[in-house]
């Protein structure tokens, strides 16, 4: 409830109080200013009117001040001033509308004003106006604006069920048509396991392919080491041969020393005994014949000498291979274990393995002891 009225410096009012009771009224003569206390009044509850043209004559600034059971409100206008004050706080920069803490504290609006030009109130209204400020006295509008709300609300719900069944026609429609999707994902999930299978199959491939390789490498050096124990077995043989050719060689060195010896006795003067001439010829003979065996034999000889000096270089060939083969002896990459060979039997070059060659014999030859010496 409004308990008084305090205006400053207002159109003609320089300063008047009013203190009111439930039923205040404001009588005088024309032109006394009743109207101005409206306008006062206005100005603290309606931001109107504008500007400062009220301000009276010789002043700075109007102040009018507003006071309720509640609260105090102060309008304060002029050039250089335009504040609200609500309980002692301060409004500024507001513009053309009340505050909205005013206008909740005052309650207080147009309807609550008749202006001096009005018509009188209601009467020259229309029905649907009247009807408008009753709901607005005893608070009906808001019956209204709820109703308007729930109309809106119900309109929106409607339109969003609608645009909801819409789009669940649209899914059910979509779902019917994506039914395969299920199948096709038994399908899919069937070719990633064989997929999946087929990469193992691969690997397995790839490490059969490596290790096909790696056996076909190993038969290839198994080769290369037959060939080397060949040549092994063969060098060994030459050395047998080289072995009875040195004793050979001695048997001729012998033989020869004997034919010097013979040749020392033909240089003697010639005996008169004709039996020993025959045995001393028949010995020249035997010696010829050795000597010519003596000859082969050197020649064989020099045949072994060559072959020896070939095979030794074989032999040194075959040991290097045999060496850097037994480095890079093939194995298992899995496990590290070495490779197995075909089945060939190795061959382990030792002195218990070899064979014995042939040996070179002098036929007809006899050693230098059995010779008969002559008669004389």
């Amino acid at each position: 409830m409004l308990r008084q009225f305090r205006a400053v410096n207002f159109q003609s009012h320089e300063r008047i109080v009013i203190d009111f009771e439930p039923v205040t009224v404001i009588v005088g003569p024309s032109d006394c200013g009743k109207s101005s206390l409206i306008r006062a009044m206005g100005l603290v509850a309606l931001n109107r009117p504008s500007g400062d043209a009220f301000v009276r004559t010789g002043t700075d600034f109007a102040l009018c001040r507003l006071t309720t059971d509640e609260h105090t409100v102060i309008r304060k206008r002029g050039k250089n001033v335009n504040t609200y004050k609500l309980d002692g706080q301060e409004f500024k920069a507001f513009g053309v509308d009340t505050p909205v803490p005013i206008r909740d504290a005052l309650k207080l609006g147009d309807i609550n004003f008749q202006w001096q030009m009005d018509a009188p109130f209601w009467f020259s209204d229309t029905g649907g106006n009247v009807s408008r400020r009753l709901n607005e006295i005893i608070n009906l509008g808001s019956i209204d604006v709820t109703l308007a709300a729930v109309a809106t609300a119900l309109t929106k719900s409607r339109s969003a069920v609608e645009f909801t069944e819409k789009r669940l026609t649209t899914a059910s429609q979509a779902r019917e048509e994506l039914r395969w999707v299920k199948e096709f994902d038994a399908d899919l999930r069937e070719l990633e396991a064989l997929d999946s299978e087929h990469a193992a199959l691969a690997a397995q491939h790839a490490d059969l392919a490596d290790l096909l390789a790696t056996l076909r490498s190993s038969q290839a050096d198994e080769e290369i080491l037959r060939s080397a124990a060949v040549d092994g077995q063969r060098v060994i043989a030459a050395g047998d041969q080289l072995h009875q050719a040195n004793q050979s060689v001695a048997a001729l060195a012998e033989l020869l020393a004997e034919l010097k010896r013979l040749d020392t006795i033909l240089k003697l003067p010639v005996p008169d005994d004709l039996d020993a001439i025959l045995v001393i010829r028949k010995e020249g003979d035997e010696l010829a014949e050795s000597a010519r065996e003596l000859e082969a034999t050197l020649d064989q000889l020099k045949a072994s000498k060559e072959l020896e000096c070939e095979l030794n270089s074989k032999l040194a060939k075959a040991r290097e291979d045999l060496a850097s083969l037994e480095q890079m002896a093939p194995t298992y990459e899995k496990c590290g274990q070495p490779l197995p060979s075909s089945g060939a039997p190795t061959c382990t070059l030792t002195s218990r393995y070899r064979q014995p060659g042939p040996k070179l014999t002098t036929s007809k030859s006899k050693p230098a002891t059995s010779a008969k010496s002559p008669p004389w």
